[in-house]
């Protein structure tokens, strides 16, 4: 659903046929007497506002028009449901994480995917881009009750905290984004 805010008309993104779908790239469902889920559990808008994706049961990450309200492409690969969703700020680059315990990196202009990032030893909870884009860094924050704290360019994780309750885990980015602060509320 797409709200104008100024008129307060709403208009509705329509989900795309399983035919539209797979000429999409996206994996046909396992079980062809089934549909595909249409449950989405993450979204996240570019920086420019061009793009919104989407992730959720069907294990893709769906790329939609913002301006046509279209879905444009479908990116498979993760093997469990997409969790969160985050873009690289200023820049087309997008971080998706799953329950299959993997972190994506994806190029959403050139419609491709980059790399993975491994560590987490349960399901990606929550992410979070952070830094300027010469020293970017990401947050992760899985189930197995750890905040990750990656090197986006040398698709490494730098800092584990381990943490006795991770949903209740406040960050705090502090001077400059190098230290941070983590609390248990």
């Amino acid at each position: 659903m797409q709200w104008d805010v100024e008129s307060g008309k709403s208009e509705k993104y329509m989900w795309p046929s399983e035919e539209v779908l797979i000429s999409h790239h996206a994996k046909p469902h396992r079980n062809p007497s089934l549909k595909r889920s249409k449950q989405v559990l993450a979204l996240a808008v570019s920086t420019d506002g061009r793009y919104l994706v989407t992730g959720g049961l069907d294990r893709h990450v769906h790329l939609w028009d913002t301006r046509a309200r279209e879905h444009i492409q479908a990116f498979p690969g993760h093997l469990a449901p997409v969790s969160c969703l985050v873009f690289q700020p200023g820049t087309s680059q997008l971080f998706s994480g799953s329950f299959d315990r993997t972190m994506k990196l994806w190029d959403v202009e050139d419609r491709s995917h980059i790399n993975n990032l491994f560590g987490h030893q349960s399901e990606v909870l929550t992410v979070d881009c952070l830094g300027k884009l010469d020293d970017e860094r990401l947050l992760t924050v899985g189930r197995d009750r750890t905040l990750r704290m990656w090197k986006v360019y040398l698709y490494i994780y730098i800092y584990i905290f381990k943490c006795m309750i991770a949903e209740l885990i406040r960050i705090i980015w502090l001077i400059y984004r190098v230290y941070f602060v983590y609390f248990l509320l």
